[in-house]
């Protein structure tokens, strides 16, 4: 009887485990802190849950947590960054096959003043059972992006360009 007891937890802990991918550091030109982008997923599936985004200070403590769902980001979008009622950085879209891997779709806040926005898309690929990103255009691996401010009057109005490494 414990046999089948220890058995039956064994398989109801083994539901529900998910893993968490590290998918990018990213950086702005702006101040010292940072955020982190991590893709969580049902460990037995692939099938992707939800995206992670933790944001760090100068002093790599931890400021804020946000877990957006995959239909959420679908629906409507998950806002990374925003300022003085202005939406910075947005994930548009997050599509995620779990065997192949997929798209991520970035509305960035290119100039404030003119409401002028750029997209930016990153594949998502999957290797040896971990998910990693790469620049759509270059095709390279990319572990962080870096945000280069476009500023006007010496206050940042929004994105210039985005760094690649």
């Amino acid at each position: 009887m414990k046999n089948i007891i220890a058995l039956i937890g064994l398989i109801l802990s083994m539901q529900g485990f998910s893993k968490t991918h590290d998918l990018l550091l990213v950086t702005s030109s702006e101040d010292s802190n940072y955020s982190k982008l991590e893709l969580e997923t049902d460990d037995q599936s692939g099938e992707a849950l939800s995206l992670v985004v933790k944001d760090f200070d100068k002093n790599h403590k931890l400021t804020d947590e946000q877990e957006f769902s995959y239909d959420e980001i679908n629906d409507g979008g998950a806002v990374l960054s925003e300022d003085s009622g202005h939406d910075i950085v947005v994930i548009k879209s997050i599509q995620v096959d779990p065997t192949k891997g997929g798209r991520v779709t970035l509305d960035l806040l290119g100039n404030a003043m003119t409401g002028k926005r750029m997209g930016y898309d990153l594949n998502l690929i999957k290797t040896s059972g971990v998910f990693k990103m790469a620049d759509v255009k270059t095709g390279k691996m990319v572990s962080s992006l870096h945000f280069v401010a476009r500023k006007f009057l010496g206050k940042a109005v929004g994105i210039k360009e985005v760094k690649a490494k």
